[in-house]
């Protein structure tokens, strides 16, 4: 045994080794308070009109509230994204952590367009 394994094996003994007791197998638990049911779930919807179609999408809302802005960019393949609110068209943005800077009401619906670099 060289020196580095004496090292290793004198720094286990230091340890108490307890054995691990079995897990049951339980499969997935769903009791995490961190999502919402899948039939209760904080929905905000898009609808884009594209080539003489409507494309309608919906996206869960992060806390209830909050919606990544790569997201909606990603599922209507857009460089960047505006929304109709109200009645303007308003150009979304995303703070540091990739969320659009504005809340979303569950169950919402909005209308969609692709800004100017994406025309």
């Amino acid at each position: 045994m060289n020196i580095a394994d004496e090292i290793l094996a004198k720094e286990l003994t230091k340890f108490d080794i307890q054995e691990i007791p079995p897990q049951k197998d339980v499969g997935v638990q769903c009791e995490s308070n961190n999502y919402p049911l899948a039939t209760d779930l904080p929905l905000v919807s898009f609808e884009w009109y594209n080539q003489s179609k409507w494309i309608s999408k919906s996206f869960i809302l992060e806390s209830g509230c909050y919606l990544r802005l790569n997201d909606v960019k990603n599922a209507f393949k857009m460089n960047e994204v505006e929304i109709y609110i109200g009645n303007k068209w308003v150009y979304l943005t995303e703070d540091n952590g990739g969320f659009v800077k504005i809340k979303f009401k569950p169950g919402s619906k909005y209308a969609l367009i692709a800004s100017h670099g994406d025309m």
